[in-house]
């Protein structure tokens, strides 16, 4: 159906298909189906719902809510429980079923929870024990078993879940909020605000991806209200360019695992900061969206040589460390892996030469990626 968004969608893995790390234990055993009030989870009273009408967008920004849901490595823990302001838990989503599986501790339910979570709470089926009760080390439903004690595991159609389409996410980054509305998310993910295009280019004799599909454009607006908490109107090219560079090495992590993993994996700069951090293709993705809200110029670097890839910024600046290179103007390293990096001063180790650069580019519509060395473009595939 195209309403559906399966897992591979929320970024390129380039190769590696994605999963949900979410593994039960699955059984040919149906599970105890007799009603038993023993520990039943407490419910709002309710009254058979009639069939709702379907809301095309509700069901796009459902769509969105449980394809980050699924796959936290793109989203971060609990993306869930920071939308619906619950303490749920997604732990499987069965496209072929179009069902979702969900744990939240006992602890943390009361009757409002489900009030929350579901449009209507008779379509909730809960999980029992082996003695009927609905709290235990063996929870069944449908095939499945949690081992997880002390929680309610229970089970709806995915269309029953309930979004509020005025939700947002709330993450601190080192006191700065990023609060991207679902319709942002979805704009994002959708591609819609990201320059696009294809994902990988003829680097003879090898293929690599494009990072610049994946940059957002200038005016995404969560990007944009998150730049306006880090740069002064009255700052100069220089200044915004350090201080955005600043917030990128001081609050996202290097990803050792994105970093040595079989095949390339590329985040969206929403899935940088909602991750808190990427590999240097994220990290460099997450800064060329930044300089783009500023309007500050700047090339994506890529050095096959070095195995990297980095940010060249437009601007004069101090060359004590040697890495400002002529693209017609002058462009100074932002290197974005190394903490309390400044630009036009920090030296890194290994150095990167003039021969070092293979391959430079600017995104942006129909953008080219350019040979470092004789100038000509390169053909994408």
């Amino acid at each position: 159906m195209e309403n559906k968004i399966a897992l591979a969608l929320l970024t390129a893995y380039l190769g590696l298909s994605s999963g949900c790390d979410l593994i039960k234990e699955f059984t040919g055993e149906k599970p105890i189906i007799e009603k038993s009030k023993t520990n039943a989870p407490q419910q709002l009273p309710v009254e058979k719902a009639a069939k709702p009408k379907v809301d095309n967008v509700e069901e796009k920004l459902r769509n969105i809510v449980l394809s980050y849901a699924s796959d936290p490595q793109f989203s971060g823990s609990g993306f869930l429980s920071k939308i619906t302001g619950t303490s749920i838990k997604l732990e499987l989503y069965d496209l072929d079923k179009e069902r979702i599986y969900l744990s939240v501790p006992s602890t943390k339910y009361n009757a409002e929870t489900l009030n929350k979570l579901a449009k209507d709470q008779n379509q909730v089926s809960f999980a029992r024990n082996s003695d009927g009760s609905y709290q235990g080390t063996s929870l069944k439903l449908e095939g499945l078993i949690l081992n997880r004690p002390g929680n309610y595991f229970f089970a709806m159609p995915a269309e029953n879940l309930r979004i509020d389409k005025k939700a947002r996410l709330n993450i601190n980054l080192g006191g700065i909020n990023y609060n991207p509305s679902l319709q942002e998310l979805s704009d994002l993910l959708s591609n819609k605000k990201v320059y696009g295009g294809s994902l990988f280019f003829n680097s003879s004799p090898k293929v690599s991806a494009n990072h610049g599909a994946y940059v957002a454009k200038k005016g995404e607006p969560s990007l944009t209200r998150l730049i306006s908490k880090l740069i002064e109107r009255n700052d100069n090219i220089g200044r915004r360019a350090q201080k955005l560079l600043d917030f990128v090495t001081g609050n996202m992590k290097y990803n050792y695992g994105e970093a040595n993993g079989d095949v390339e994996v590329l985040k969206r700069p929403n899935e940088v900061l909602m991750t808190r951090g990427s590999d240097c293709s994220g990290l460099v993705i997450l800064y060329a969206s930044l300089l783009e809200q500023a309007g500050i110029d700047y090339k994506i670097i890529y050095s096959n040589t070095l195995g990297h890839v980095t940010v060249a910024v437009e601007g004069n600046y101090e060359n004590t460390n040697g890495l400002t290179f002529n693209f017609g103007k002058n462009y100074s390293i932002a290197e974005t892996t190394v903490k309390g990096f400044i630009i036009g001063q920090t030296s890194v180790k290994p150095t990167i030469e003039l021969k070092d650069i293979t391959y430079f580019q600017k995104p942006g519509n129909n953008s080219f990626i350019y040979d470092g060395r004789t100038g000509n473009t390169i053909d994408f595939l």
